[in-house]
């Protein structure tokens, strides 16, 4: 599956996808250094099963901070969000992308003009 130029296969953490006071981990700012430890280690499972890095992480619940983003940027991993959109030519590729989570609203709202 990592082979395949079809697929695409990115992060999401390892270990810190979980709310704290109503908010993701990842934002926590006394999360800082285990979202670091924790990026590494995804890193490192993904390099044992799939012998390769990955250049995409997908932000739980869609949620960054300026400082989390940097050191993704730091480190050329391409971000996703949970914001709801399509990326595009005028599409702004240095912050997170949009990520479209599909439900009857998101697939008549987007994805249908999108196809069309």
């Amino acid at each position: 599956m990592a082979n395949n130029r079809l697929i695409t296969v990115g992060l999401h953490t390892n270990n810190l996808h979980y709310l704290l006071h109503n908010q993701s981990a990842v934002i926590t700012a006394d999360k800082y250094n285990e979202f670091k430890q924790d990026y590494r280690e995804s890193q490192k499972l993904m390099v044992h099963y799939l012998g390769k890095e990955a250049a995409f992480f997908a932000y739980p619940y869609g949620s960054e901070t300026p400082r989390v983003q940097r050191y993704l940027d730091n480190r050329n991993v391409t971000t996703f969000s949970l914001n709801i959109g399509l990326i595009n030519e005028q599409t702004d590729i240095t912050h997170s992308l949009p990520r479209t989570m599909i439900d009857k609203r998101t697939w008549h709202n987007v994805v249908v003009p999108w196809v069309k």
